[in-house]
Protein backbone atom coordinates (compact mmCIF):
# COMPACT_ATOMS: atom_id res chain seq x y z
CA UNK A 1 0.00 0.00 0.00
CA UNK A 2 0.92 3.57 -0.74
CA UNK A 3 1.61 4.61 3.02
CA UNK A 4 1.03 8.08 1.66
CA UNK A 5 -2.64 7.77 0.79
CA UNK A 6 -5.68 9.31 3.11
CA UNK A 7 -8.78 7.15 2.66
CA UNK A 8 -12.11 8.43 3.44
CA UNK A 9 -14.85 5.59 3.79
CA UNK A 10 -18.11 5.57 5.06
CA UNK A 11 -18.97 3.82 8.87
CA UNK A 12 -21.84 3.82 11.49
CA UNK A 13 -23.72 6.71 11.97
CA UNK A 14 -20.72 9.07 9.83
CA UNK A 15 -17.59 9.08 8.09
CA UNK A 16 -14.29 8.44 9.07
CA UNK A 17 -10.23 8.36 8.03
CA UNK A 18 -7.40 6.68 7.47
CA UNK A 19 -3.73 8.28 7.67
CA UNK A 20 -1.08 5.95 7.61
CA UNK A 21 0.48 7.37 11.25
CA UNK A 22 -2.37 7.45 13.01
CA UNK A 23 -5.01 4.97 11.83
CA UNK A 24 -8.79 5.23 11.38
CA UNK A 25 -10.30 8.59 12.63
CA UNK A 26 -13.08 8.91 15.04
CA UNK A 27 -16.65 8.73 13.40
CA UNK A 28 -17.55 12.28 11.77
CA UNK A 29 -20.35 13.86 9.85
CA UNK A 30 -18.98 14.01 6.34
CA UNK A 31 -18.13 17.45 6.13
CA UNK A 32 -16.08 17.30 9.26
CA UNK A 33 -14.10 14.26 8.23
CA UNK A 34 -13.38 15.97 5.34
CA UNK A 35 -11.90 19.17 6.89
CA UNK A 36 -10.11 16.89 9.36
CA UNK A 37 -8.17 15.45 6.77
CA UNK A 38 -4.36 15.95 6.90
CA UNK A 39 -3.26 18.60 4.71
CA UNK A 40 -1.01 16.58 2.80
CA UNK A 41 -0.66 13.51 1.05
CA UNK A 42 -3.40 12.08 -2.12
CA UNK A 43 -6.71 10.80 -1.38
CA UNK A 44 -9.00 7.39 -1.73
CA UNK A 45 -12.58 7.68 -1.27
CA UNK A 46 -14.64 4.52 -0.32
CA UNK A 47 -18.18 5.46 -1.97
CA UNK A 48 -21.31 4.48 -0.03
CA UNK A 49 -23.13 1.92 -1.20
CA UNK A 50 -26.72 4.17 -1.74
CA UNK A 51 -24.74 5.70 -4.55
CA UNK A 52 -24.31 2.40 -6.35
CA UNK A 53 -26.06 0.72 -8.66
CA UNK A 54 -25.06 -3.13 -8.94
CA UNK A 55 -26.27 -4.99 -11.66
CA UNK A 56 -25.44 -9.15 -12.26
CA UNK A 57 -24.87 -10.08 -15.59
CA UNK A 58 -23.27 -13.24 -17.66
CA UNK A 59 -22.03 -12.38 -20.71
CA UNK A 60 -20.98 -14.44 -24.12
CA UNK A 61 -18.03 -12.51 -24.09
CA UNK A 62 -14.40 -12.72 -22.26
CA UNK A 63 -12.13 -10.25 -23.99
CA UNK A 64 -12.31 -7.19 -21.88
CA UNK A 65 -12.69 -4.65 -24.57
CA UNK A 66 -15.57 -6.58 -25.81
CA UNK A 67 -17.04 -6.59 -22.27
CA UNK A 68 -17.13 -3.16 -21.82
CA UNK A 69 -19.32 -2.28 -24.37
CA UNK A 70 -21.73 -5.01 -23.80
CA UNK A 71 -21.60 -3.68 -20.03
CA UNK A 72 -22.80 -0.60 -21.61
CA UNK A 73 -25.40 -1.88 -24.11
CA UNK A 74 -27.11 -3.72 -20.82
CA UNK A 75 -27.13 -0.71 -18.41
CA UNK A 76 -28.96 1.30 -21.13
CA UNK A 77 -31.68 -1.14 -20.37
CA UNK A 78 -31.68 -0.96 -16.40
CA UNK A 79 -30.24 2.53 -15.22
CA UNK A 80 -32.50 5.38 -14.78
CA UNK A 81 -30.14 7.58 -16.43
CA UNK A 82 -28.36 7.56 -19.48
CA UNK A 83 -25.58 5.40 -19.54
CA UNK A 84 -23.46 8.62 -20.60
CA UNK A 85 -24.23 9.99 -17.28
CA UNK A 86 -22.66 7.53 -15.14
CA UNK A 87 -19.39 5.98 -14.69
CA UNK A 88 -19.39 2.47 -14.63
CA UNK A 89 -16.95 -0.59 -14.83
CA UNK A 90 -17.43 -4.43 -14.51
CA UNK A 91 -16.14 -6.39 -11.66
CA UNK A 92 -15.33 -10.15 -12.84
CA UNK A 93 -16.71 -12.83 -11.13
CA UNK A 94 -15.43 -15.59 -13.39
CA UNK A 95 -14.35 -15.94 -17.00
CA UNK A 96 -13.78 -18.81 -19.90
CA UNK A 97 -12.12 -18.42 -23.36
CA UNK A 98 -14.31 -20.90 -25.01
CA UNK A 99 -16.86 -20.93 -25.51
CA UNK A 100 -16.54 -17.03 -24.65
CA UNK A 101 -18.56 -16.06 -20.95
CA UNK A 102 -18.14 -14.02 -18.46
CA UNK A 103 -19.95 -13.88 -15.02
CA UNK A 104 -19.22 -10.23 -13.55
CA UNK A 105 -21.12 -7.61 -12.02
CA UNK A 106 -21.47 -4.13 -13.20
CA UNK A 107 -21.19 -1.01 -10.91
CA UNK A 108 -22.74 2.21 -11.89
CA UNK A 109 -22.51 5.44 -10.16
CA UNK A 110 -24.39 8.85 -11.36
CA UNK A 111 -22.05 11.20 -11.94
CA UNK A 112 -23.92 14.35 -10.71
CA UNK A 113 -24.05 12.46 -7.37
CA UNK A 114 -20.66 11.21 -6.92
CA UNK A 115 -19.50 15.43 -7.80
CA UNK A 116 -21.67 16.12 -4.93
CA UNK A 117 -20.91 13.93 -2.57
CA UNK A 118 -17.24 15.05 -3.26
CA UNK A 119 -18.22 18.75 -3.39
CA UNK A 120 -16.54 19.32 0.01
CA UNK A 121 -13.23 17.87 -1.46
CA UNK A 122 -12.85 20.24 -4.52
CA UNK A 123 -9.40 21.94 -2.94
CA UNK A 124 -8.52 17.88 -2.96
CA UNK A 125 -10.42 15.87 -5.19
CA UNK A 126 -9.40 12.20 -4.46
CA UNK A 127 -6.75 10.30 -6.72
CA UNK A 128 -9.12 7.37 -6.30
CA UNK A 129 -12.66 6.14 -6.26
CA UNK A 130 -13.40 2.86 -4.95
CA UNK A 131 -16.58 1.37 -3.35
CA UNK A 132 -16.79 0.83 0.35
CA UNK A 133 -18.91 -2.79 -0.68
CA UNK A 134 -15.14 -3.35 -2.19
CA UNK A 135 -13.02 -2.75 0.89
CA UNK A 136 -15.91 -5.20 2.55
CA UNK A 137 -15.55 -7.93 -0.11
CA UNK A 138 -11.52 -7.77 1.12
CA UNK A 139 -12.84 -9.60 4.15
CA UNK A 140 -14.68 -12.63 2.25
CA UNK A 141 -13.57 -15.58 1.66
CA UNK A 142 -11.75 -15.71 -1.75
CA UNK A 143 -13.12 -18.51 -4.21
CA UNK A 144 -16.27 -18.87 -1.79
CA UNK A 145 -19.59 -16.90 -1.98
CA UNK A 146 -20.81 -15.13 1.04
CA UNK A 147 -23.36 -12.60 2.13
CA UNK A 148 -22.25 -9.86 4.88
CA UNK A 149 -24.12 -7.23 6.67
CA UNK A 150 -22.74 -3.64 7.46
CA UNK A 151 -23.70 -0.20 8.33
CA UNK A 152 -22.42 2.92 6.57
CA UNK A 153 -23.85 6.27 7.70
CA UNK A 154 -27.30 6.04 8.50
CA UNK A 155 -27.94 2.53 6.40
CA UNK A 156 -27.79 -0.76 6.65
CA UNK A 157 -26.40 -3.01 3.90
CA UNK A 158 -26.89 -6.40 2.74
CA UNK A 159 -24.61 -7.54 0.65
CA UNK A 160 -23.41 -10.86 -1.37
CA UNK A 161 -19.87 -12.05 -2.70
CA UNK A 162 -18.39 -14.22 -5.16
CA UNK A 163 -14.48 -14.96 -5.54
CA UNK A 164 -14.12 -11.69 -3.24
CA UNK A 165 -16.58 -9.40 -6.03
CA UNK A 166 -19.98 -7.88 -5.11
CA UNK A 167 -22.82 -9.59 -7.16
CA UNK A 168 -25.34 -8.29 -4.85
CA UNK A 169 -26.39 -5.20 -2.84
CA UNK A 170 -30.03 -3.45 -0.77
CA UNK A 171 -30.26 -1.53 1.23
CA UNK A 172 -32.42 -2.47 4.41
CA UNK A 173 -34.72 -0.77 6.49
CA UNK A 174 -32.95 -2.73 10.12
CA UNK A 175 -36.26 -3.04 11.65
CA UNK A 176 -36.84 -6.60 11.58
CA UNK A 177 -33.73 -7.52 10.57
CA UNK A 178 -33.78 -11.55 10.09
CA UNK A 179 -37.14 -10.53 8.22
CA UNK A 180 -35.36 -8.51 5.69
CA UNK A 181 -32.34 -10.23 5.61
CA UNK A 182 -34.44 -12.92 4.46
CA UNK A 183 -36.45 -11.12 1.19
CA UNK A 184 -32.57 -9.90 0.58
CA UNK A 185 -31.95 -13.25 -0.37
CA UNK A 186 -34.76 -13.80 -2.23
CA UNK A 187 -34.32 -10.42 -4.85
CA UNK A 188 -30.09 -11.59 -4.96
CA UNK A 189 -31.57 -15.13 -6.12
CA UNK A 190 -34.40 -13.02 -8.55
CA UNK A 191 -31.08 -11.26 -9.49
CA UNK A 192 -28.67 -14.48 -10.36
CA UNK A 193 -26.62 -14.17 -7.19
CA UNK A 194 -25.52 -16.96 -5.54
CA UNK A 195 -27.45 -17.70 -1.92
CA UNK A 196 -26.09 -20.61 -0.64
CA UNK A 197 -23.00 -19.30 1.39
CA UNK A 198 -20.04 -20.48 3.86
CA UNK A 199 -20.04 -17.20 5.97
CA UNK A 200 -21.74 -14.42 7.20
CA UNK A 201 -20.17 -11.38 7.62
CA UNK A 202 -21.36 -9.28 10.06
CA UNK A 203 -20.73 -5.57 11.67
CA UNK A 204 -19.91 -5.52 15.49
CA UNK A 205 -22.81 -3.15 15.94
CA UNK A 206 -25.21 -6.06 14.84
CA UNK A 207 -23.93 -9.08 16.97
CA UNK A 208 -27.07 -9.33 19.31
CA UNK A 209 -28.30 -10.52 15.86
CA UNK A 210 -25.59 -13.09 14.79
CA UNK A 211 -27.62 -16.23 15.93
CA UNK A 212 -30.90 -14.78 13.81
CA UNK A 213 -29.25 -13.54 11.19
CA UNK A 214 -27.18 -17.04 10.64
CA UNK A 215 -30.00 -18.70 11.03
CA UNK A 216 -31.82 -16.59 7.98
CA UNK A 217 -28.33 -16.60 6.07
CA UNK A 218 -28.10 -20.56 6.53
CA UNK A 219 -24.33 -19.67 6.93
CA UNK A 220 -22.04 -19.10 10.51
CA UNK A 221 -21.30 -15.26 11.20
CA UNK A 222 -17.68 -14.25 11.44
CA UNK A 223 -17.37 -10.31 12.65
CA UNK A 224 -16.45 -7.84 10.42
CA UNK A 225 -12.86 -6.02 11.17
CA UNK A 226 -13.72 -2.09 10.93
CA UNK A 227 -10.74 -1.07 11.97
CA UNK A 228 -8.43 -3.16 8.99
CA UNK A 229 -5.82 -1.38 7.23
CA UNK A 230 -7.63 0.01 4.14
CA UNK A 231 -6.32 -2.08 1.08
CA UNK A 232 -4.31 -0.36 -1.42
CA UNK A 233 -5.61 1.67 -4.05
CA UNK A 234 -6.21 -0.90 -7.14
CA UNK A 235 -9.16 -2.38 -8.92
CA UNK A 236 -11.71 -0.20 -10.48
CA UNK A 237 -11.13 3.67 -10.31
CA UNK A 238 -14.65 5.55 -10.19
CA UNK A 239 -13.06 8.69 -10.37
CA UNK A 240 -14.28 11.67 -12.79
CA UNK A 241 -11.70 11.55 -16.08
CA UNK A 242 -11.82 15.99 -15.34
CA UNK A 243 -10.57 14.84 -11.61
CA UNK A 244 -7.39 12.64 -13.15
CA UNK A 245 -6.75 15.96 -15.78
CA UNK A 246 -6.74 18.51 -12.70
CA UNK A 247 -4.90 15.46 -10.51
CA UNK A 248 -2.46 15.37 -13.72
CA UNK A 249 -2.23 19.13 -14.39
CA UNK A 250 -1.42 19.83 -10.54
CA UNK A 251 1.26 17.53 -10.56
CA UNK A 252 2.50 18.98 -13.55
CA UNK A 253 2.36 22.30 -11.65
CA UNK A 254 4.13 20.84 -8.76
CA UNK A 255 7.03 19.23 -10.48
CA UNK A 256 7.69 22.59 -12.46
CA UNK A 257 7.64 24.83 -8.94
CA UNK A 258 10.20 21.55 -7.73
CA UNK A 259 12.23 22.46 -10.91
CA UNK A 260 11.72 25.66 -10.65
CA UNK A 261 12.75 25.99 -6.72
CA UNK A 262 15.95 23.61 -7.67
CA UNK A 263 16.94 25.87 -10.27
CA UNK A 264 16.61 28.87 -7.83
CA UNK A 265 18.96 26.62 -6.29
CA UNK A 266 21.73 25.83 -7.96
CA UNK A 267 21.22 29.92 -9.18
CA UNK A 268 21.77 30.69 -5.16
CA UNK A 269 24.96 28.07 -4.80
CA UNK A 270 25.98 29.72 -8.04
CA UNK A 271 25.52 32.93 -6.48
CA UNK A 272 27.42 32.06 -3.69
CA UNK A 273 30.83 30.64 -4.84
CA UNK A 274 30.82 33.49 -7.40
CA UNK A 275 30.79 35.75 -4.25
CA UNK A 276 33.21 33.83 -2.83
CA UNK A 277 35.33 33.33 -5.79
CA UNK A 278 35.12 37.00 -5.97
CA UNK A 279 35.74 37.46 -2.35
CA UNK A 280 38.86 35.21 -2.42
CA UNK A 281 40.09 37.09 -5.85
CA UNK A 282 39.92 40.70 -3.58
CA UNK A 283 42.19 38.69 -0.42
CA UNK A 284 44.41 37.69 -3.36
CA UNK A 285 44.90 41.00 -4.53
CA UNK A 286 45.18 42.75 -1.65
CA UNK A 287 47.78 40.31 -0.15
CA UNK A 288 49.79 41.38 -3.74
CA UNK A 289 48.67 45.22 -3.12
CA UNK A 290 50.29 44.67 0.16
CA UNK A 291 53.35 42.47 -0.73
CA UNK A 292 54.12 45.11 -3.91
CA UNK A 293 54.04 47.88 -0.83
CA UNK A 294 56.46 45.82 0.44
CA UNK A 295 58.61 45.43 -1.75
CA UNK A 296 58.39 48.60 -4.02
CA UNK A 297 61.69 50.55 -1.91
CA UNK A 298 63.53 47.55 -2.52
CA UNK A 299 62.58 48.71 -6.54
CA UNK A 300 62.80 51.73 -6.16
CA UNK A 301 65.93 51.47 -4.96
CA UNK A 302 66.81 49.17 -7.67
CA UNK A 303 65.86 51.12 -10.45
CA UNK A 304 67.57 54.10 -8.96
CA UNK A 305 71.26 52.05 -9.33
CA UNK A 306 70.14 51.22 -12.78
CA UNK A 307 69.39 55.18 -13.62
CA UNK A 308 72.52 56.03 -12.15
CA UNK A 309 74.73 53.23 -13.62
CA UNK A 310 72.76 54.14 -16.54
CA UNK A 311 74.21 58.18 -16.76
CA UNK A 312 77.73 56.66 -15.52
CA UNK A 313 78.28 54.25 -17.97
CA UNK A 314 79.65 56.21 -20.81
CA UNK A 315 81.68 57.47 -18.27
CA UNK A 316 83.11 54.18 -16.98
CA UNK A 317 82.66 51.86 -19.57
CA UNK A 318 85.78 51.79 -21.91
CA UNK A 319 83.29 50.98 -25.25
CA UNK A 320 81.99 54.55 -24.57
CA UNK A 321 85.17 56.58 -24.37
CA UNK A 322 85.32 59.05 -27.32
CA UNK A 323 88.80 57.70 -28.11
CA UNK A 324 87.41 53.86 -28.64
CA UNK A 325 84.47 54.99 -30.51
CA UNK A 326 86.78 57.02 -32.60
CA UNK A 327 89.09 53.94 -32.94
CA UNK A 328 85.92 51.95 -34.19
CA UNK A 329 84.58 54.27 -36.87
CA UNK A 330 88.48 54.52 -38.66
CA UNK A 331 88.21 50.58 -37.87
CA UNK A 332 85.52 50.20 -40.01
CA UNK A 333 86.56 52.52 -43.19
CA UNK A 334 86.49 49.72 -45.97
CA UNK A 335 89.30 51.92 -47.96
CA UNK A 336 92.35 54.34 -46.89
CA UNK A 337 90.63 56.51 -49.81
CA UNK A 338 87.74 57.93 -47.31
CA UNK A 339 88.44 61.05 -45.34
CA UNK A 340 86.70 61.83 -41.78
CA UNK A 341 86.29 65.36 -41.69
CA UNK A 342 84.40 65.70 -39.01
CA UNK A 343 83.15 63.37 -35.36
CA UNK A 344 80.98 64.16 -32.74
CA UNK A 345 80.52 62.25 -29.46
CA UNK A 346 77.75 63.69 -27.42
CA UNK A 347 75.92 62.00 -24.64
CA UNK A 348 73.81 59.52 -26.92
CA UNK A 349 74.90 60.55 -30.11
CA UNK A 350 77.64 60.26 -32.55
CA UNK A 351 77.95 62.40 -35.58
CA UNK A 352 80.67 61.39 -38.38
CA UNK A 353 80.85 63.52 -41.58
CA UNK A 354 83.59 63.31 -45.02
CA UNK A 355 84.45 62.42 -47.85
CA UNK A 356 84.59 59.02 -50.23
CA UNK A 357 86.82 58.55 -53.57
CA UNK A 358 82.64 57.60 -54.72
CA UNK A 359 79.61 56.91 -53.45
CA UNK A 360 79.75 52.90 -53.05
CA UNK A 361 82.66 54.11 -51.00
CA UNK A 362 79.97 56.22 -48.85
CA UNK A 363 77.43 53.86 -48.53
CA UNK A 364 80.14 50.96 -47.89
CA UNK A 365 81.32 52.26 -45.21
CA UNK A 366 77.98 53.20 -43.72
CA UNK A 367 77.09 49.78 -44.16
CA UNK A 368 80.78 48.51 -42.26
CA UNK A 369 79.41 51.00 -39.42
CA UNK A 370 76.20 48.99 -38.90
CA UNK A 371 77.62 45.76 -39.04
CA UNK A 372 80.85 46.63 -36.55
CA UNK A 373 79.79 44.45 -33.03
CA UNK A 374 81.65 47.14 -30.97
CA UNK A 375 79.74 49.67 -32.23
CA UNK A 376 76.07 47.79 -31.86
CA UNK A 377 74.80 50.15 -29.07
CA UNK A 378 74.17 52.56 -31.93
CA UNK A 379 71.64 52.72 -34.99
CA UNK A 380 73.37 53.92 -37.61
CA UNK A 381 71.34 55.87 -39.93
CA UNK A 382 73.20 57.84 -43.36
CA UNK A 383 71.06 60.44 -45.73
CA UNK A 384 72.20 59.54 -49.87
CA UNK A 385 75.81 60.76 -50.37
CA UNK A 386 76.52 64.60 -51.98
CA UNK A 387 78.44 64.55 -55.06
CA UNK A 388 81.03 66.72 -55.40
CA UNK A 389 82.50 68.03 -58.56
CA UNK A 390 85.61 66.63 -58.57
CA UNK A 391 83.38 63.17 -58.38
CA UNK A 392 84.25 62.57 -54.60
CA UNK A 393 80.71 61.85 -52.63
CA UNK A 394 80.52 63.80 -49.15
CA UNK A 395 78.34 61.70 -46.12
CA UNK A 396 76.63 62.34 -43.28
CA UNK A 397 76.29 59.61 -40.84
CA UNK A 398 74.10 59.34 -37.11
CA UNK A 399 74.40 57.42 -34.71
CA UNK A 400 71.92 57.08 -31.53
CA UNK A 401 71.15 54.46 -29.21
Amino acid sequence: MDRKVNTLAPAAGGWRFHTPGTGWSEVLPWPEAVAALPPTGPVELAVPTRLVVLERMRLPASDPTELEGMVALQLEKTLPWPVEETVHHPLLISSQAEPPESDLAACAIHRSALEALCEPLAGRLPRHVTLQALHTARQAPPQEAACALWLEEEALVFGVFENGAPTFLELLPGVDLPRETTQALLSADLAGAATQFTTTLLDPALAPHASALSKATGAPTQPLRPDAEPPAPEGPDFALEKWHEAAARQARFQQLRRRAAQVGVGYLVLLVLGFGYIGLQKQRATRLEAKLAELRPTADAALARQARWRTLEPAIDRGHFTVELLHQVAASLPSKEIRITLFEHAPGQLRIEGEAPNASEAVAFAEALKKNSALSAFRFEAGPPTLLPNERAQFRIYGKP
